[in-house]
């Protein structure tokens, strides 16, 4: 007998007769399925298991609509009111000031690079693509990454962040604070432009080309006149110091980095890389990037005729180092001074690595001790609130008050306030203004170095009134 069981299964009744299976009750194929049991019963159970199962799928599907709708309005009304509070708190901080200004922590790297990618979300910069923006709209543009960065840093004040930045390796923190760096000049510049126009001082045998970088660096083209040979200082911007050598066509041998900061040396290896000659880098600190030959005080280098005496002055970095430049061959030449972060005009850098007493020595017994018509290029763009903060300590000084009106005419026709010189700094730069009377008294201290120390930790701190 050749036909199939009749269950459904397809099986040959010839192949399973005489087996167990037929004595026991259950179809000839040894399938289990009782007697009389048919491909309808088959189709019946399948139909109803069909049924079953779009039922439990339509109501799994509807509770997990619930559930994702009743997450999505909490999260979006916890987001609002952050939002808000965020909003709130810039606008505050907006109020107190006109523009703020920062200077770099390695250990604040991760709130920064967190505080830029809100920024980004919560307030897209107010500029017009292809133009640079104008001084009120930079400043309001770097007031905000500023408020916010505040509020960021409030909430990633925890153990845990700065546990992190201690532990991370120095490359990954430079490649953290250079994103930061990068993304913050995007925001508050634009893509391509730069906070200030490219200026020129010359001088007899030399000329200084101020190349604005970032959202608010410095690079310096120095260059001698009398054989054409340059050098760079903190070229954090390849393309750009590559640009300008090309248009003041001139042969660039060597990288003067004053410390390792990203916003300084980050352009170190790239440049080195990129050129089609051989540079040579000079540093005070084994951490700058492409460093060929460290330099200490004293050491003397040379930019043709130009003769450059590194200054050691280690307080914001361990490694920092000053250089001043001087021309021996002709009296008139007016020697420059190329301070990084140590001196800045009308203010100084934090002390990151240092103290009060080595940046007492860096102000007042190194670079003080330089003569008074030597220029000071600085490697920041702060002095408007540098200059804030010295009306703060002395609001009758009126070296401040002239000061602080040409910076402000600079800085609305877009032009950098740099150079200064020594001179001038000894009269309106209260941290090198440790030794008069009217700097002790606000800070209510009796030696210079106590006065530094109250200086800084004040600046550190605080703000310009509303």
């Amino acid at each position: 007998m050749y036909g199939h069981c009749s269950c459904g299964c397809r099986a040959l009744q010839l192949w399973v007769q005489g087996t167990a299976a037929v004595g026991a009750g259950h179809s000839s194929c040894g399938c289990r399925a009782p007697k009389g049991y048919t491909t309808n019963n088959i189709f019946k159970e399948t139909h109803y298991l069909h049924l079953v199962v779009a039922t439990l799928f339509v109501r799994v599907q509807h509770y997990l609509h619930l559930v994702m709708a009743t997450l999505f309005v909490r999260v979006q009304h916890y987001l609002h009111l952050v939002m808000a509070t965020l909003r709130q708190a810039r606008h505050q901080m907006m109020m107190r000031s006109h523009i703020i200004c920062i200077q770099y922590d390695p250990a604040d790297s991760l709130s920064l690079l967190c505080s830029v990618a809100l920024f980004r979300w919560i307030a897209p910069p107010d500029r017009q693509e292809g133009k640079p923006p104008t001084h009120s709209q930079y400043s309001q543009n770097f007031t905000r990454v500023i408020s916010l960065e505040a509020v960021l840093r409030i909430a990633t004040s925890c153990p845990m962040f700065r546990l992190i930045s201690a532990v991370l390796p120095e490359r990954a923190i430079q490649n953290l604070t250079g994103l930061y760096f990068t993304t913050q000049h995007w925001l508050t510049v634009g893509s391509g432009l730069h906070h200030s126009e490219q200026t020129t001082t010359k001088y007899p045998t030399m000329k200084v080309v101020v190349l604005p970088a970032l959202s608010d660096n410095y690079m310096y083209l120095i260059i001698d006149e009398a054989t054409k040979e340059a050098a760079i200082v903190d070229p954090v911007m390849p393309k750009v110091v590559l640009e300008a050598v090309k248009n003041a066509q001139v042969n660039l041998t060597s990288v003067f980095t004053t410390h390792h900061h990203w916003d300084h040396a980050g352009g170190n290896e790239d440049l080195v890389k990129e050129f089609d000659k051989k540079l040579q880098v000079y540093g005070g600190d084994d951490r700058i990037g492409a460093l060929t030959q460290k330099v200490k005080h004293g050491d003397t280098l040379s930019v043709g005729e130009l003769v450059v005496n590194c200054l050691f002055t280690p307080c914001h970095t361990r490694g920092h180092i000053c250089y001043h430049v001087t021309c021996p061959s002709d009296d008139t030449h007016r020697p420059a001074v190329f301070t990084g972060d140590t001196l800045f005009l009308g203010g100084c850098g934090k002390f990151f690595e240092g103290n009060a007493e080595q940046m007492h020595t860096a102000l007042v017994k190194v670079l003080g001790e330089l003569p008074d018509h030597t220029d000071v290029y600085c490697g920041h763009e702060y002095a408007i609130s540098n200059l804030k903060f010295g009306l703060h300590v002395e609001p009758d000084n009126p070296a401040l008050k002239s000061k602080m009106e040409w910076v402000k005419q600079q800085r609305e026709n877009n032009l950098p306030s740099v150079p200064s010189t020594i001179g001038e700094e000894k009269q309106y730069n209260p941290f090198m203004r440790v030794k008069e009377a009217s700097v002790r008294q606000h800070c209510g201290t009796s030696n210079s170095v106590d006065t530094m120390r109250a200086l800084r930790d004040e600046k550190n701190a605080w703000k310009p009134p509303a």
